[in-house]
């Protein structure tokens, strides 16, 4: 948020600039959210790109898009009617998990985040996962079972039948980012 001091400074323009190619910048205007934003409305603002002029009075703001993900960029603000007055801030950009499968030594049937398997009572697999990210995205797992009384999951993907667990129990493992937006299921059934 940029502000004003005084704040009856009658140009309240900014320029914005980043130094980074792979960070894009554009105007969002008042009321509008980065939604209403398409890709095209991006620019290059870096050094080399042209910076983007904001007319904070009339309630615009910045918004930005990691175009590349780059470790990070420093986004800068400089004053349009007083280019000596300016301010700047580190932004860290973090890819995303873009898609997660799982792998056993056990024959899984079914794909695209659904698998199946089955196990005898007080038999186990480890299960592990295949992961495609984005640079700097956060790989954490959060493993978890629907019914640990028949199947209980580690948290490094150890599944585990119970040894008292009837024929016929089932239960869902799901493995997903800490942020629940990337995950995959895997059902047990108990032979």
């Amino acid at each position: 948020v940029a502000r004003f001091n005084p704040a009856k400074a009658t140009d309240k323009k900014v320029r914005f600039s980043t130094g980074s190619a792979d960070v894009k910048l554009a105007i969002l205007p008042a009321g509008k959210t980065v939604d209403s934003l398409k890709e095209t409305d991006f620019i290059d603002a870096s050094t080399s790109g042209s910076p983007v002029t904001v007319d904070i009075a009339s309630g615009e703001r910045i918004a930005y898009l990691a175009v590349n993900a780059s470790k990070k960029c420093v986004l800068t603000a400089v004053s349009a009617e007083n280019p000596k007055k300016k301010a700047s801030c580190n932004i860290t950009v973090k890819g995303e998990v873009t898609s997660l499968e799982l792998k056993t030594t056990k024959t899984l049937t079914g794909g695209n985040g659904a698998y199946q398997t089955t196990l005898k009572p007080g038999k186990s697999v480890s299960v592990k996962t295949v992961i495609t990210a984005e640079y700097g995205a956060d790989r954490k797992l959060v493993w978890s079972s629907s019914n640990d009384a028949a199947v209980k999951v580690s948290s490094k993907g150890k599944v585990s039948a119970a040894k008292t667990a009837p024929s016929g129990s089932r239960a869902v493992i799901t493995v997903s980012t800490p942020d629940g937006r990337k995950k995959a299921e895997l059902t047990v059934t108990v032979e």
